[in-house]
């Protein structure tokens, strides 16, 4: 399969919610979000099942780009809508076109909570989380904290 084909049949699995062939798919020496890929997997399932269960069976697209950047601006990737609830989350999707140029093989998928559609007007509802993160335990005697931080070089909202 060429590269090219293998990003658009990852996409595709991501929209049909077959965890299966996404897991064919990836290939297994990549971290996705940062995480082994059996992980990866695992959270992806748990995902899906959430769309599932909200009456989604399909997952509609729009294509957009990281907002954020300070980490990865101007980052192609996806808006996954599901076709009932509207539901959604929004991927980022790395290619790798080094070792072949004009083909994209998908090396890397992570979640984006600063994510812009390319067309405007998109109806979404609930984000859903692909990993649910723990908070920290916040210590009170840490001495550490941010009072200092001049808010205008810290822009945190643009």
């Amino acid at each position: 399969m060429d590269k090219e084909t293998h990003k658009m049949a990852v996409i595709h699995a991501l929209q049909q919610l077959d965890i299966d062939r996404v897991n064919e798919l990836l290939l297994d020496q990549y971290t996705y979000q940062d995480i082994p890929k059996a992980d990866f997997i695992t959270h992806l399932a748990a995902l899906f099942n959430s769309f599932k269960n909200s009456g989604d069976t399909f997952l509609n697209i729009q294509e957009g780009f990281c907002r954020k950047g300070i980490c990865n601006g101007g980052s192609k990737g996806y808006s996954f809508i599901g076709n009932h609830s509207n539901n959604f989350i929004d991927l980022l999707v790395v290619v790798d076109e080094v070792s072949e140029p004009g083909n994209s093989i998908v090396t890397d998928l992570f979640e984006c909570t600063k994510f812009n559609t390319l067309q405007t007007g998109i109806v979404k509802s609930t984000r859903l989380d692909l990993i649910v993160y723990e908070e920290p335990e916040y210590d009170e005697t840490d001495e550490d904290d941010y009072d200092g931080l001049d808010p205008e070089i810290y822009d945190l909202d643009k």
